[in-house]
């Protein structure tokens, strides 16, 4: 009976955490664009692997997917199936 108490109260103690973590989900889904991408090794120098000017977008999903596409400024479209 205790074992059963203590599953219950566990439930409730972590309901609101998971609501909070939906809520949160939720006002993230969209699609934002991307304005700079630097990186930076700790106690190196930040670099802009993708230029001064990349382009992108971060897309999240009400239902917890996220895709990134990341590419440098100067990318020219391929012409061929090599490329």
């Amino acid at each position: 009976m205790m074992r059963v108490a203590a599953i219950a109260v566990a439930a409730l103690l972590v309901h609101p955490v998971l609501a909070f973590a939906q809520d949160a989900a939720k006002q993230l889904a969209g699609s934002w664009k991307l304005t700079s991408w630097t990186i930076q090794v700790v106690g190196g120098e930040p670099k802009e692997t993708f230029g001064p000017n990349p382009k992108g977008r971060a897309i999240f999903t009400p239902d917890g997917y996220v895709s990134f596409i990341i590419v440098a400024a100067n990318r020219k479209p391929a012409t061929n199936d090599a490329e």
